[in-house]
């Protein structure tokens, strides 16, 4: 980040993303095949699901309308998300799939940071960091209140298992290339760089 002149504070944890569907419940690979599943409008996130469905890229004020005509028969978002776009209203089922982790990077000019007192560098990323803590437990606490509020209202609740999780990551491995062809080098050195940790953590 210094060498594009920024600085990286703290890393804000809002949730995992989950799959809704209106014709199938999902909980196997085989599930996905020919689904009209909107996707965010990145190159990445399509290849994704282009792996597992039948992506189309339709905009967030969209896709409300989209799902309730069938032009699109599922989506990926945070429970929050799911209820505050009532997208339940018009989905039948939520898979609890926990597929991605929407992080929110706080950034900073590097300028203006190198300028800063270093008491004061400090105290700013301490206080950031303590918030960080916050974030994450604010973000839980309403991605449970919009799970009992969609449950209340009728959304049927599936879960993918663990085996069937790994044949999704299976499935999508390739799409890291469409990340690494995007960004050259620097982006593979942080892929690797990444699956190294994932290798660590899972010991």
């Amino acid at each position: 980040m210094n060498r594009v002149g920024l600085h990286g504070v703290a890393l804000y944890m809002t949730g995992y993303k989950h799959l809704t569907t209106s014709n199938v419940p999902v909980t196997t690979l085989e599930d996905m095949q020919g689904v009209k599943f909107r996707a965010m409008a990145s190159p990445i996130l399509l290849a994704q699901f282009k792996a597992l469905a039948n992506a189309l890229s339709i905009p967030f004020a969209e896709v409300y309308n989209a799902l309730q005509s069938g032009v699109a028969e599922g989506q990926e978002n945070l429970y929050w998300a799911i209820h505050k776009m009532r997208f339940f209203e018009v989905q039948k089922y939520l898979s609890v799939s926990r597929h991605g982790l929407i992080v929110v990077a706080v950034l900073m000019s590097k300028s203006w940071w190198d300028k800063l007192p270093a008491e004061l560098q400090t105290l700013v990323t301490k206080v950031f960091n303590e918030a960080e803590k916050v974030t994450w437990e604010v973000a839980e606490r309403i991605d449970q209140e919009a799970v009992k509020a969609m449950q209340a209202a009728g959304l049927q609740f599936v879960t993918i298992s663990p085996e069937e999780r790994e044949r999704f990551r299976q499935a999508t491995v390739d799409v890291k290339q469409v990340y690494i062809q995007r960004v050259g080098t620097t982006g593979k050195r942080l892929l690797e760089m990444i699956e190294a940790d994932i290798a660590e953590v899972a010991k």
